[in-house]
């Protein structure tokens, strides 16, 4: 897992993709801290290949829209 006060989260995204939509939306929505990087980006840290990709840090944490959703789900539901 990765701590909020020391690491940071990046969600690499890219367009034309569904669920990089849901996943921008679901961060917008659930007000996460997270940078947003669309793969397009000439200064993006890493070379994710299957969209949207979850680090933290340089550590690789999910793929894809329902493994973003369940990284999360449990943190803000402690936090409701």
């Amino acid at each position: 897992m990765c701590f909020f006060r020391t690491m940071k989260y990046y969600l690499y995204i890219t367009d034309a993709c569904q669920e990089c939509e849901e996943a921008f939306s679901y961060v917008k929505e659930n007000q996460l801290n997270i940078e947003v990087v669309n793969r397009d980006r000439k200064d993006r840290p890493h070379q994710a290949f299957v969209f949207p990709a979850l680090f933290c840090d340089d550590r690789l944490i999910s793929y894809g829209f329902e493994a973003l959703v369940k990284h999360f789900s449990k943190q803000l539901s402690t936090q409701s």
